[in-house]
C-alpha cells in the first residue's frame, strides 16, 4: 500500500518553498496566489491540509482561503506553514482557492479551541468542552501508599471523548508507573549503566517536565509545546541523558459518517544531551504508552481492534499495525481511543505490546531488535489520537489514517503573470 515517505514529503516541501520564494516577490497582491488542493486517491472529509509559506506572508496580516463558489476556509500559520481544514473533496478531484484578507476579530470569534491553566497544568478545550490536560508538574499522589519516587510530570491525563468521558488512567494500583499517555524507554545502556526510564520505582531513571515553550490557539488548531528530560539516576551526580520536546495539537476534525471525535496530534522529538549514544537493546515494550481506565482491567472488560482486523489482544501482541483502538464502559457508555502511527516513524508500522488482561498498549520499536539514539541526530515520532464514544468503524479509522499518512497534495499558482 503506497505511503508518502519522509524523503518525498521533504522534497515536496522544498519545491513549494522555492516556488513561493520566486512567485511572491513579483506579485502585486497576495490575493494573486492560488492554492490548489488535490485529493489524490482518497476521499477527503474534514482533512487537515498544510503547505509552506514565507515568514513575511504569515506575519503581515490575517488570511483566509476562498473558493470560486464563495466557500471560505480560515488559515492558521505555524512552523513555516499555512494550515486549514478541507471538507467533502472526492477522490481524484481538486479545489482551487484564492488568498483573501480576513478580519482578526472574526478569526478570533471562530476559533473553536481554547486553552486554560489548571493550577500549573494546561487544558485544551474544543467548543468549550475539555479535550485533554497536560500534567506538567508532579502533583499530589492519589493514594497515601505510593512512594514519592513514583511522582512525575510531563504526560497527558485525562484525555476525554466529546461526551466528557475520560479514557485514560493514572497511577493504577497494579502498575503505579503507568501514566495515561506517556513516553519512556525501558531497557537501555548508557555510559556503562542500564538506566530504566519506564519503571521509576526501581530508582534507575526518571522522566520529568522541564518547561513550556509555546502556546497557540486559532481557527484551525490549538497547540502547546513542552519539554521533558530523561535522567540517569544511577550516576553520581545524576546525568540528564535525553530531552523530549513534545508538540501537542488539537484539531477540530469531524467525521460526517461517524460519531463526534477529539483529534490530538502528538509530535515527540528526542535529542541526546550528552556526546554518548543511548543504546536500546531488543525489548518487548518501551516507547509511547497508553493506559486505559481501571474498570477496563480483565480479559473481557476491554474491546480491541486494529488496522489488521485483529480483535484478540493475545494474538495482537507483538504484531505491527497502522492503528489500534481500545475501548470499554465509562459511566455506563462505551468509549474508547484510537492511536494512529505515522508511516515515517522509526520501524513503522511499529510493533505493539498489547497486554492480555490490563488496559495497556505500547508502540515498541525495540521489539524488532537492537538500535540506538545517536548524538546530533534528533529522533522524531508522530502519533494521532482519536477519542470518541461508541463502537469503532474500521473504514473511518482507515480514512483518518490516510488523511494523516498521505495528506492532500497542494499546488501554488498565480492568477495572472508576474509583474515584469
Amino acid at each position: 500500500m503506497p505511503t508518502m515517505t519522509a524523503q518525498r514529503h521533504t522534497s515536496l516541501h522544498r519545491v513549494l518553498v522555492v516556488a513561493l520564494a520566486i512567485l511572491l516577490p513579483n506579485l502585486v497582491h497576495a490575493a494573486d496566489l492560488r492554492v490548489v488542493v488535490e485529493a489524490g486517491p482518497h476521499r477527503r472529509e474534514s482533512t487537515l491540509v498544510h503547505f509552506p509559506v514565507p515568514p513575511d506572508l504569515a506575519t503581515s496580516r490575517t488570511w483566509q482561503l476562498q473558493a470560486e463558489n464563495g466557500l471560505v476556509r480560515p488559515l492558521q500559520f505555524a512552523h513555516g506553514e499555512a494550515w486549514f481544514l478541507e471538507t467533502s473533496l472526492p477522490a481524484g478531484e481538486s479545489r482551487s482557492y484564492s488568498m483573501r484578507r480576513a478580519r482578526r476579530a472574526s478569526v478570533r470569534r471562530t476559533a473553536p479551541i481554547t486553552a486554560q491553566w489548571m493550577n500549573q497544568n494546561l487544558q485544551l478545550n474544543l467548543d468549550g468542552h475539555p479535550v485533554l490536560q497536560y500534567l506538567a508538574h508532579a502533583g499530589r499522589l492519589p493514594r497515601t501508599n505510593i512512594a514519592a519516587i513514583y511522582q512525575r510530570g510531563g504526560y497527558i491525563h485525562p484525555l476525554f471523548t466529546p461526551s466528557g468521558r475520560a479514557v485514560t488512567d493514572d497511577y493504577p494500583p497494579n502498575h503505579i508507573h503507568h501514566h495515561a499517555i506517556w513516553f519512556a524507554w525501558t531497557k537501555t545502556r548508557f555510559d556503562g549503566r542500564t538506566p530504566d526510564f519506564w519503571n521509576m520505582g526501581e530508582g534507575k531513571g526518571r522522566v520529568d517536565f522541564v518547561r513550556f515553550d509555546s502556546l497557540k490557539v486559532g481557527p484551525v488548531f490549538g497547540e502547546f509545546s513542552a519539554r521533558q528530560v530523561f535522567t540517569d539516576t544511577q550516576a553520581s551526580p545524576p546525568v540528564q541523558v535525553l530531552e523530549d520536546a513534545w508538540r501537542t495539537t488539537v484539531f477540530p476534525i469531524q467525521c460526517p459518517d461517524g460519531p463526534p471525535v477529539h483529534v490530538v496530534e502528538l509530535r515527540s522529538e528526542q535529542s541526546l544531551l550528552t556526546d554518548q549514544p543511548l543504546e536500546l537493546p531488543k525489548y518487548f515494550y518501551g516507547g509511547l504508552g497508553f493506559r486505559g481506565p481501571w474498570n477496563w482491567n480483565g480479559a473481557t472488560n476491554l474491546f480491541y481492534l486494529d488496522s489488521n482486523g485483529e480483535t484478540n489482544r493475545v494474538t495482537a501482541n507483538g504484531t505491527r499495525a497502522r492503528w489500534y483502538w481500545v475501548g470499554g464502559m465509562v459511566e455506563g457508555q462505551l468509549a474508547g481511543l484510537a492511536i494512529l502511527g505515522h508511516p515515517d516513524n522509526f520501524r513503522a508500522p511499529q510493533p505493539l505490546r498489547v497486554h492480555p488482561t490490563e488496559p495497556f498498549i505500547c508502540w515498541a520499536p525495540s521489539h524488532l531488535g537492537d538500535w540506538s539514539l545517536e548524538p546530533g541526530k534528533p529522533f522524531l515520532s508522530r502519533y494521532r489520537l482519536v477519542a470518541f464514544d461508541g463502537l469503532p468503524k474500521a473504514e473511518i479509522l482507515d480514512r483518518l489514517w490516510f488523511d494523516y499518512a498521505e495528506p492532500p497534495a497542494v499546488r501554488i499558482t498565480t492568477a495572472k503573470p508576474p509583474v515584469q
